[in-house]
């Protein structure tokens, strides 16, 4: 059985989901499909995916008022009692650290209580669907404008507060409890891009508007001169880890998780290679592990990368540390034998750590 036939008998009919649909197919014609669009200039234009490639996630097809219909099931335990829980249930990491992610959904609070619920996209497309257990409310919301659909998170928070706050509006944050300010602090001198030393995964120190934060990470509190803290953990960033970043230097620095464990860091230090060097780099390197290729080759200012013998533009990464490139999250770290000779890369992004890469030819003919 196809599970788009699955879904529709087994979940979708017996909840009273008569618009919602899996399907195997999106290049399938859809009735009443709202199609996506996107602000260009002043006149509007298509944009959808309509490849084949979307799996799970934006295959679904739904209307506002059948998701209300789900979140009431999970509410009301008619999907069974145990697997609304498991669908609820926080994730752990091995170390024991629970997240605010359950399994498809997200765990988190408002000033009014629980909030249960995940969002999604793709091109013009934006859904947010959220669940306040306490309020005994749902709220859905689907958008195909392109721009304003970046808002559906607010959308939801503003319908919430218009029904829940005494005021119809949403109260004022609590200020983050950081202590008496550091009198005297430039944390200018702190910023930069720094490596771990048992990993080498990258982490960049920015100074934005006075306060020391991390690329990706967000704003640090200051409890001394050389020390921070992250004044809440994120979901996005290191698995919500509460850490604090403790200066031993201004080109080091150690990174002390919630769970106590310590890990070293190490400025990346200037790196300018010659043409020689970046000719060193060149050829084509391959990953069992992913089955992609990158092919390597010599520019005026750091090396070109094209991924899996793409015909679309290559990527330019820049020199950051020795034998090390980045573009924007993305790190091509190198690895050479014994002789010297450039023999592996390892890449990483923000979602992949230290994928290696072995050297096949040198890209000459």
């Amino acid at each position: 059985m196809l599970f788009s036939e699955f879904a529709r008998k087994r979940l979708f009919e017996p909840l009273g989901m008569s618009a919602t649909t899996y399907v195997d197919d999106l290049r399938y014609v859809l009735k009443n499909r709202a199609l996506a669009y996107e602000p260009e200039g002043n006149r509007w234009r298509m944009d959808i995916l309509l490849d084949n490639d979307r799996g799970g996630g934006g295959a679904l097809f739904s209307t506002a008022s059948d998701l209300v219909v789900w979140n009431d099931a999970l509410t009301s335990d008619r999907l069974g009692k145990f697997v609304s829980e498991k669908l609820q249930e926080p994730a752990t990491l091995s170390n024991g650290r629970k997240l605010s992610y359950a399994r498809g959904l997200m765990l988190a609070t408002n000033y009014a209580g629980r909030v249960v619920w995940h969002g999604g996209g793709a091109a013009g497309y934006r859904s947010i669907l959220a669940r306040y257990p306490e309020q005994g409310m749902s709220i859905a919301v689907l958008c195909n404008a392109g721009e304003a659909s970046d808002d559906r998170d607010e959308f939801a928070a503003r319908i919430f507060d218009l029904f829940v706050s005494p005021t119809g509006t949403r109260p004022a944050p609590a200020a983050v409890a950081g202590g008496a300010p550091v009198e005297g602090l430039d944390v200018n001198s702190q910023a930069g891009l720094f490596f771990s030393e048992r990993t080498n995964e990258p982490l960049r120190l920015i100074v934005n508007n006075g306060r020391l934060g991390i690329a990706g990470g967000g704003p640090l509190v200051a409890v001394s001169k050389d020390r921070f803290r992250n004044p809440r953990g994120s979901l996005q960033f290191m698995s919500q880890d509460e850490f604090e970043v403790s200066f031993q230097s201004q080109d080091q620095f150690e990174l002390k998780s919630m769970e106590g464990k310590t890990t070293r860091y190490r400025r990346a230090q200037p790196y300018a290679p010659t043409a020689a060097d970046l000719a060193a780099f060149a050829g084509r390197y391959e990953s069992d592990e992913l089955r992609a290729v990158f092919e390597m080759a010599p520019a005026k200012d750091g090396l070109m990368a094209r991924l899996n013998d793409s015909a679309v533009p290559v990527l330019e990464f820049r020199p950051v540390d020795r034998d090390t490139f980045q573009r924007g999250m993305m790190t091509l770290r190198f690895q050479r034998d014994k002789a010297g000779r450039v023999g592996a890369l390892d890449f990483t992004n923000p979602v992949l750590r230290n994928i290696t890469f072995t050297r096949v030819s040198d890209g000459r003919p």
